[in-house]
């Protein structure tokens, strides 16, 4: 999150420049539609995904079917989610579901990101008695290939404890929102937006647990993190032009 505007700052001036495949821009658009996300800039990732979509689906010689594309779309239904577009995104994930099964099967680890994206969908829909089997299986073909050594198994454990909490379970969540933070600290650097996440989802635990001040002034020291990380980047930028117009 750090560097994430430095990344689309990149994106911004390699992108015009680009001579390349039309297969290589389309993964530039879901490059920095995925910047947006962790950006929470919602609106404008939804805008970059939607036309990444719509030019892979007008591209000529590329296979609509393909696992790539059904990444695309997976990543794509959960931005939806984000602007509250739940039926559009139930739509797209039933879509990325179905390439996805048909490019890898359903025993690879591949189709743990459709399988994980579907149950994101119906638990916005509280549909929980159909997401739980989908988690469980998510889970444990993530556990099989990967491993517990792996980034992955943070984010299931995260997107456990997530739909836990919101069946009501939050005992059971909390555990498992600690093993999350203390697998991914383990890969990932302080400011990333699993960590960042993770945090976001203990402090709205302990506010359904009503301990209101607690949550209260989690959330906004977690806001001040993340507004000084920003600072940070934007000082660097502001001393790397002033260096470069002295030279």
């Amino acid at each position: 999150l750090t560097n994430a505007s430095a990344c689309l700052k990149t994106l911004t001036e390699i992108e015009p420049k680009t001579k390349t495949t039309t297969q290589k821009i389309h993964r530039l658009g879901h490059l920095k539609a995925t910047i947006l996300f962790n950006m929470c800039q919602y609106i404008d990732c939804v805008d970059e995904f939607e036309a990444t979509v719509k030019s892979y689906q007008e591209s000529s010689g590329l296979s609509k079917s393909d696992g790539e594309f059904g990444l695309l779309l997976c990543d794509y239904a959960v931005a939806l989610l984000a602007v509250s577009k739940i039926h559009e995104a139930k739509m797209i994930s039933d879509k990325a579901f179905s390439i996805l099964s048909k490019a890898f099967g359903t025993s690879r680890v591949e189709i743990v990101e459709a399988l994980s994206t579907r149950v994101v969908v119906l638990n916005a829909f509280g549909k929980y008695k159909e997401s739980n089997p989908l988690l469980q299986q998510a889970t444990a073909l993530a556990r099989r290939h990967l491993g517990d050594s792996h980034p992955r198994g943070a984010e299931m454990l995260l997107l456990n404890a997530e739909t836990l909490m919101m069946q009501g379970q939050l005992d059971e969540s909390a555990k498992l929102l600690k093993k999350a933070q203390q697998m991914a600290v383990i890969f990932l650097n302080t400011g990333h937006f699993l960590l960042l996440k993770i945090e976001f989802h203990y402090f709205k635990l302990i506010h359904l647990k009503a301990k209101f001040v607690e949550s209260n002034e989690g959330m906004f020291v977690l806001t001040e993190k993340i507004l000084l990380q920003g600072g940070d980047e934007a000082t660097k930028e502001s001393d790397h032009d002033s260096s470069s117009k002295e030279r």
